[in-house]
């Protein structure tokens, strides 16, 4: 078993980590093109190529597709923006946390100091958080327009840590790389939406929260 060197901080991606909504979130973008079968086709394939950008990036490329006006493009990206936001809000209000997740905050807490990075918009971030009843679980909640490496850059200048002193838990190669880039640890949570296995000797991974305890607490 691969072990982790001391741990102060702790950083956690929110999709696909602490709420399993990476499929809730794929689902959504077709729900708010429900009414047309030209933009849900053109969708499926931009969601394929640009999987970990951001819900501006994708609906930039989407107008595009559709044909919108230059002058309206702004306008319109914005508008299913929002959209997309209340879609989202309301699936993951309606699908919860991961299994066990409260506990293990409850008792990471005591030990650790929390934090909450992703790539969401950090304003729909932190009413999703808030939303969930785990605000008060974490230092921080930082979202976009930060980058991975910024948000992680700052994580590690406000607790003055050592980065190998920070632990990401996360479930893309995003999370990962931004981890090993900025010389901090890192736990992948195996999903549907990553190749990873457990057999990769070059990665601590699990598949639950039940797992995540062993290697800390």
């Amino acid at each position: 078993m691969n072990k982790l060197t001391k741990i102060k901080v702790i950083v956690f991606d929110f999709d696909g980590v602490l709420v399993d909504s990476n499929q809730l979130k794929y689902d959504a973008w077709f729900e708010i093109f429900n009414e047309s079968e030209f933009a849900k086709k053109n969708l499926q394939k931009v969601l394929e190529k640009m999987r970990e950008a951001t819900r501006f990036e994708i609906l930039s490329v989407v107008s595009k597709l559709l044909r919108i006006e230059s002058e309206e493009r702004a306008f319109w990206v914005q508008r299913y923006a929002e959209l997309y936001n209340r879609a989202v809000q309301s699936r993951i209000s309606s699908g919860g946390l991961r299994l066990g997740l409260v506990d293990l905050l409850q008792n990471l807490i005591l030990h650790y100091n929390l934090y909450i990075s992703s790539a969401t918009p950090e304003i729909p971030l932190l009413e999703t958080v808030k939303e969930l009843g785990i605000f008060s679980y974490f230092k921080s909640v930082l979202g976009s327009p930060l980058s991975k490496d910024e948000r992680l850059l700052k994580i590690i200048q406000q607790e003055n840590c050592c980065a190998k002193e920070v632990l990401v838990v996360g479930d893309g190669e995003g999370d990962r790389n931004s981890a090993f880039n900025n010389g901090c640890q890192f736990i992948g949570l195996i999903n549907d939406f990553n190749e990873w296995k457990k057999t990769d000797q070059n990665l601590i991974l699990i598949n639950n929260f039940l797992e995540f305890k062993q290697f800390l607490i």
